[in-house]
Parts: structure tokens; C-alpha cells; sequence
């Protein structure tokens, strides 16, 4: 729904490879285990890798390099299955009417789906949950490493009982700088871990022999459906509490307006992903009274480099009233991320989310 293609030289597999790159962050707190107080089947055991004791980390640097580790076995492990899947594609189900309409596909006599192209590009690696994974790591910099105000295992605890018994710890790391304000403290996080994941992600289709694997920021639902599981955040955000969704800020951390939120999502190096969602929702007066001020604030987000932005007009009230009475809405249409759909039919976990999402208004 996001990604470039060149017609005629390349072939992609459509799907894509869908990594928790908050639950990844979390890992590196709790040295790769499951907090137990977490709604997952692999609650209070090994989930991924030791990448170090919660007390072994004695600067932020050295914490930052396990959530890098964390997050590049989390990316290894998704294109591992996902080669699986593009392996049994070659066998099972060939495309010979998309090969014919390739350039050189007949000559090389190859399929699409066994390197026909002349481009081959790998399914795409979807983040889920990216603002989450950066006010975490922001709020663990600002709290544990500059302010000294707790340890890292306090924080590891924390997320561990869901933040019971830690609300005086829980206040102060939400009280850290989050992404969406147009604050460097935290866009700066934001822009490194975005070119490390994508750096890494491109490393792992070059070894695999790819063209082109490149990561996108869509997520779509899965922000949602996927916190429902997900322990505790160290940014603040409960267990089973919807995650940012797409290239956006976490739901209710952008707190300093339209301009700031727009200015954080469009500082990332566009050369690294083949697509990112920036979803906005508008209040149905502004959109109608005050469409100049609509159309200067998203000229100057593109101006400044930003890309994509998905928007949605519509009233927080008719969103609540439609899950009560969905009889009434049933041609209700909503933006979820990459694509739009049906309120009424949507998940009440991924409605709720949608809710909450920050509305903009004069």
C-alpha cells in the first residue's frame, strides 16, 4: 500500500515481515524474558536472547548496543521465515503470466518467484510500534543514565509487575521527552534507531542475496491488536495498551500541536524505507472552516521532506457513538494505517485505539 515498484524489472513478494520493534526495546530491559504480568504465552520465560543483566549496563551507550542486538535478532528472525515462505513460493505457485510481461524474464527461462526480474526485491520488514520503542529508550536515557533517578532494574521490575507499586517511577518516565514534539532529545533517538533498524534490515537482504529489503513504518491494526498482548512499556505505557501505531507518536504523547507532530515525522533519512504512514486526524470544524490552515500546515510538512500523510476527518463523538449504536454508522469509513475500512467491523481493541488517537483542531 506504500511501496515503489518498477513496472516491468522488478518482482517482490507483496506481503511483508511484521517485527514488535517496542516489544524488542523491552527485551533489552528485561535481558530477552517475558514479564509475567504480561496477557502471552511466553509470560516469565526466555522469549529471545540474554543480551545483558539489567544492573551490567553502565552507560546508555551500553544499554542502546541491547536494544540494537535485540532488535537485530528480532529482524533476522522474521526474514529467516520469511525466506522459507518465498522458498515453497518458487516451488508451488509460479506467476507465469506477471514473468512473461518482466524484461528478460523469458530469456534468463525463470519464473518471478525464482529470480526471473532483473530487480529482486524482498518482502518489506513492517515495524510495529516504533514511537513506542523511542519514548522507552528516551525515557530510560533521561531517567536512569542523565538523572540518575532510578536504577535500570528498578525500571526492568517495573515493566515486570505492569508498573504495580511503581506509579512514582511509572509518573517520571512518562514524564520523560517523548516523540512528536518536535523535541530533539527524543527525535534524535528516533532518527538513529530508525537508520539502525533500516540498516540492519538491508544487511540481512544483501546476505540473503536481495536486491533491495527495506523496512516500512505501516503496521496498520497490529499497533493495537499487538499491545493487547505486549507487557509494559519503560516509557509508561501498560500492559495490553495500544502501541504507537505507524510513524506516529504514541497515543496521547503528542502534547504540543499539529506543527511539532509534523515536524518530528519528517525528520527521518527517506533514503532508508520504501514507505512510512503519518496518520492526522482533523476535527470536522476546522477541516470546514479553516481548510487554508489545513493546506499551510501540510505544504510545509512536505516542504520539509515529509512523506505520506494519511488523514481523517471526523468527530471523536461520532467515533464512540458508533460503537454503541453501530446500526447507525455502518457506511462510517476510517483510516487504520495503510488502508482504509468500516469502523463497525473493526476489532473493538483496534476501535478504541482509533478513539484515542489525538485529534487536531483551530
Amino acid at each position: 500500500c506504500v511501496e515503489p515498484g518498477a513496472e516491468g524489472l522488478q518482482y517482490g513478494h507483496t506481503d511483508s515481515g511484521i517485527i514488535n520493534v517496542a516489544g524488542a526495546a523491552l527485551m533489552a530491559v528485561t535481558n530477552g524474558v517475558m514479564p509475567e504480568e504480561s496477557d502471552n504465552m511466553f509470560a516469565g520465560k526466555l522469549l529471545t536472547f540474554e543480551s545483558g543483566a539489567p544492573g551490567s549496563f553502565q552507560t546508555f551507550e551500553a544499554f542502546y548496543d541491547a536494544v540494537k542486538a535485540q532488535i537485530k535478532y528480532a529482524i533476522d528472525e522474521a526474514h529467516a521465515n520469511l525466506l522459507i515462505c518465498e522458498k515453497l513460493l518458487a516451488e508451488q505457485f509460479n506467476l507465469p503470466t506477471f514473468t512473461v510481461l518482466l524484461e528478460g524474464a523469458l530469456e534468463k527461462g525463470k519464473d518471478a518467484t525464482a529470480g526471473g526480474a532483473k530487480v529482486n526485491v524482498g518482502p518489506t520488514m513492517n515495524m510495529c510500534g516504533f514511537g513506542t520503542m523511542v519514548d522507552s529508550v528516551a525515557a530510560i536515557k533521561k531517567v536512569v543514565f542523565k538523572d540518575r533517578a532510578a536504577t535500570l532494574e528498578e525500571v526492568c521490575a517495573a515493566c515486570m509487575q505492569n508498573f504495580v507499586g511503581y506509579e512514582d517511577l511509572r509518573t517520571k518516565l512518562q514524564a520523560a521527552p517523548k516523540y512528536g514534539n518536535d523535541d530533539d532529545t527524543a527525535d534524535d533517538i528516533a532518527t538513529r534507531l530508525f537508520t539502525d533498524i533500516a540498516d540492519l534490515t538491508m544487511a540481512a537482504g544483501k546476505a540473503a542475496g536481495l536486491d533491495h529489503y527495506n523496512i516500512v513504518s505501516v503496521n496498520n491494526s497490529m499497533s493495537a491488536e499487538w499491545g493487547n498482548f505486549c507487557a509494559a512499556s519503560a516509557c509508561g505505557r501498560k500492559a495490553g495498551s495500544p502501541m504507537a501505531n505507524a510513524n506516529g507518536a504514541s497515543i496521547g504523547a503528542d502534547k504540543c500541536g499539529i506543527t511539532a507532530l509534523l515536524n518530528s515525522m519528517s525528520k527521518f533519512d527517506n533514503t532508508k524505507h520504501v514507505g512510512v504512514i503519518n496518520n492526522v486526524r482533523f476535527t470536522k470544524e476546522l477541516f470546514k472552516g479553516s481548510m487554508d490552515k489545513v493546506e499551510a500546515v501540510l505544504k510545509a510538512f512536505y516542504d520539509n521532506d515529509g512523506v505520506q500523510t494519511n488523514l481523517c476527518v471526523i468527530g471523536k463523538d461520532d467515533l464512540e457513538n458508533a460503537m454503541v449504536h453501530p446500526e447507525n454508522y455502518q457506511n462510517l469509513l476510517v483510516r487504520i494505517g495503510g488502508f482504509s475500512a468500516r469502523f463497525v467491523t473493526l476489532n473493538p481493541v483496534v476501535q478504541r485505539e482509533i478513539i484515542e488517537r489525538t485529534t487536531y483542531g483551530a
